[in-house]
């Protein structure tokens, strides 16, 4: 009786990886949705007083994941969209609103895309995923795009 041998595999880009993330993220979410849901509000307390001051009516949630931020602006009165590069997360993010009794357009775009892929102007553009950028480069291609 032979011991089964472990494959192993590297992911070969960015984007890939985070596929995988998002891809178990989502088959995992009964174990630590519930808790996140609860961190997710917290931390964006701050960023509805901002809004609110500004009198923001529609939001894109750019990196948006699998849209827990994106839903959590449509159940505050936002007429919020989600963007992510990730085809994984864009594909169970309406599904996740959808859980939560809402229907919120999700589309796939990188930051550097934004200006070709989206169809309208927003009052505000969220991301919490700007200060992972690798390079200078990126985050200025990232920025124009927004």
């Amino acid at each position: 009786m032979g011991i089964e041998p472990i494959e192993i595999s590297i992911s070969s880009s960015e984007e890939e990886s985070w596929d995988t993330i998002w891809k178990w993220s989502w088959f995992t979410r009964e174990i630590w949705a519930s808790e996140h849901w609860e961190r997710t509000k917290r931390a964006l307390q701050p960023v509805f007083s901002i809004l609110s001051k500004l009198r923001v009516r529609s939001i894109l949630d750019c990196s948006c994941g699998l849209g827990f931020k994106t839903v959590m602006f449509a159940k505050m009165g936002y007429k919020v969209e989600g963007s992510d590069a990730s085809a994984i997360a864009i594909k169970y993010a309406p599904k996740l609103a959808k859980e939560q009794g809402l229907r919120i357009k999700f589309f796939r775009s990188r930051y550097e895309e934004l200006g070709k892929n989206c169809n309208r102007r927003y009052d505000c553009v969220y991301s919490d995923y700007f200060d992972e950028i690798e390079n200078y480069k990126t985050l200025r291609a990232s920025a124009k795009g927004i």
